[in-house]
C-alpha cells in the first residue's frame, strides 16, 4: 500500500504493508539503495532517492534496523549511519565519523552500532537518537558483527571467534559466552 499525502503543497509517499529491501550496492560505487515490494509484488526502487531528491544513500549499505518511526541505515564504506523516517524514507540525520560500521540494535532511544575499527580496535558506537549524535564508544573484542538486544543486554556475534559478547547496558559490564567457531546469526526465541 502506498499512501500519498499533500500538506501545504508538499507530497510524500509512504511505503506501508510490504517488504523493505536494503541493496548493498557495489563497494566503492556509492550506489546503495532501498527498494519496496508491495503486496502485489510491484517494486519501487531507490525509495531513499525518491524521498530525498539529489541525495544518495551512500556506499555499501550493510544493515537496516527499524525502531518506532525511524530506520537506522548503516553504511560501511561511507563510515556513517543515516537516520530516516521508516514510512517515507525521508532523511532525518547523518551520523559520521564511524570506522567500518556493520550492524545496529536499538534500545531506549540509543542505537548501538558494531564497528570493526581499523585493525584490532573494534567498538560499539552509541548514537543518541534524540539528538542524532555519536554519544560514546565502547571497546569490544575483535571481529564484531551482528548484534541483537534483549532485556537491556546486547548480544554480539564475532567473526573468526568462538564466542559471543554480552554487554549489559545498565551495568556496563561485558561478558563472553563460548559457542562454536564463527557465530554469524542471532535469533531470539520466546519473550525472555
Amino acid at each position: 500500500l502506498f499512501v500519498l499525502y499533500n500538506f501545504l503543497g508538499f507530497s510524500q509517499t509512504e511505503y506501508l504493508d510490504g517488504v523493505i529491501v536494503l541493496n548493498e550496492g557495489g563497494a566503492g560505487s556509492n550506489n546503495a539503495s532501498v527498494s519496496f515490494i508491495n503486496q502485489n509484488n510491484s517494486v519501487t526502487n531507490n525509495i531513499y532517492g525518491l524521498a530525498n531528491p539529489g541525495m544518495n544513500l551512500g556506499d555499501t549499505a550493510q544493515s537496516l534496523t527499524m525502531y518506532n518511526d525511524i530506520a537506522v541505515v548503516v553504511l560501511n564504506i561511507s563510515n556513517e549511519v543515516k537516520i530516516v523516517n521508516n514510512k517515507t524514507f525521508q532523511h532525518i540525520a547523518t551520523v559520521s565519523g564511524l570506522n567500518n560500521p556493520r550492524y545496529s540494535a536499538v534500545y531506549n532511544n540509543k542505537a548501538y552500532v558494531t564497528c570493526w575499527g581499523s585493525a584490532t580496535d573494534d567498538y560499539l558506537a552509541v548514537i543518541d537518537l534524540t539528538t542524532n549524535t555519536l554519544e560514546t564508544t565502547i571497546t569490544i573484542p575483535e571481529g564484531t558483527e551482528k548484534i541483537k538486544e534483549a532485556n537491556g543486554k546486547l548480544y554480539i556475534a564475532h567473526q573468526n571467534a568462538d564466542f559471543i559478547s554480552v554487554y549489559n547496558i545498565a551495568t556496563q559490564q561485558l561478558n563472553q559466552i563460548q559457542v562454536e567457531d564463527t557465530p554469524s546469526e542471532l535469533v531470539f526465541l520466546g519473550n525472555d
